[in-house]
């Protein structure tokens, strides 16, 4: 609950986007210098669980607002149905890419890393779309 509520509260006074960008790019960081390293202590995973579920929480309560930002109130609608079209198509795709990364029996460091570098990505996404719409201002967006 303190995951949703925050990153909102947050996204009021800086702007959806500035912090859904800084939540993906904690969850990259994450998953890449937390999960992947010390994935196999037990106390580390929880640690680990807490604050990813606190950083990625905020991704289902701000990505409709981050859509009612770029664009006209009467586009919202089209807008968070293409976002969530390519959402799923993500999930359709990832989901056996990691199948087959675990399936080769490399373990599931690879798969770790993976996920730690389509979440770097996303971050990468994120920022280059405040840049699209102000530049590179300081804004609140």
């Amino acid at each position: 609950i303190p995951g949703r509520f925050l990153p909102n509260y947050l996204a009021d006074r800086y702007g959806c986007l500035n912090v859904m960008s800084v939540c993906v790019a904690i969850c990259s960081l994450l998953i890449l210098v937390v999960w992947l390293p010390f994935g196999s202590n037990l106390s580390t995973m929880y640690a680990f669980a807490g604050l990813f579920g606190f950083f990625s929480s905020s991704t289902m309560s701000l990505t409709p607002v981050c859509c009612g930002v770029v664009g006209k109130t009467e586009d919202f609608g089209k807008r968070y149905g293409t976002v969530y079209f390519l959402v799923a198509f993500g999930n359709l795709i990832s989901l056996p890419i990691g199948g087959a990364i675990i399936g080769n029996g490399s373990g599931y460091s690879n798969m770790i890393l993976f996920c730690g570098i389509i979440e770097g990505v996303a971050a990468i996404l994120w920022i280059v779309s405040i840049y699209t719409i102000v530049g590179w201002k300081i804004r609140r967006v």
